[in-house]
């Protein structure tokens, strides 16, 4: 259940930098157009124009870069995810480990305790007589 939440998680995500990428690439190149138009058509001297489109350049490889970052971020965020788990794994197998050997430890102990005490008891019987022991009264 956690790794289908995860799952889908990440597919919204990459939906969405898919959409910001999608976005920024249209309204930069709107706005490349748009200048464009307006030096074309004469509302803005040559140096306003070019001042603008380098202005728009840097914008859009911003952009670009913010989302193209973002999303090789994402790729490598599940590989530290898994890092992590990897860590946790070790920590509980180690834990684990520890919790054993102390329970078997403290079982161990009194188990040997009772075979020794069976083990005595059993051999005190065979080293008696095999005639049962009669209780007179008095």
């Amino acid at each position: 259940a956690l790794g289908d939440e995860y799952a889908s998680h990440a597919a919204v995500d990459r939906v969405s930098r898919t959409a910001l990428l999608s976005v920024s690439c249209a309204a930069t190149w709107t706005c490349f157009v748009v200048v464009y138009f307006v030096g074309l058509a004469g509302f803005v001297s040559r140096d306003v124009e070019a001042i603008s489109l380098n202005g728009v350049d840097v914008l859009a490889k911003l952009l670009y870069a913010a989302a193209l970052g973002s999303s090789h971020a994402s790729v490598l965020s599940p590989e530290r995810a898994l890092r992590r788990l990897l860590v946790y794994e070790r920590e509980a197998t180690t834990l684990r480990r520890r919790f054993l050997r102390y329970v078997m430890h403290e079982v161990r102990v009194p188990l040997n305790a009772v075979r020794l005490g069976l083990s005595a008891i059993s051999s005190y019987v065979k080293s008696q007589p095999s005639d049962p022991v009669r209780v007179q009264s008095g």
